[in-house]
């Protein structure tokens, strides 16, 4: 869990260091950082359970 992700550096070097093995859940309360992680999740066809 990543809470107050920020722009999601530490979601995103868990991700590329333990996929497919991990879910990982990155929050925050900022609607540029929840953009920012959006569109990486799109432009590397992540799975996820919600948008």
């Amino acid at each position: 869990m990543d809470a107050r992700c920020g722009d999601g550096h530490i979601a995103i070097n868990v991700l590329n260091d333990y996929i497919p093995e991990c879910m990982v859940y990155a929050v925050d309360d900022y609607a540029s950082s929840i953009d920012a992680l959006k569109d990486y999740k799109k432009e590397n066809n992540l799975k996820t359970d919600t948008s």
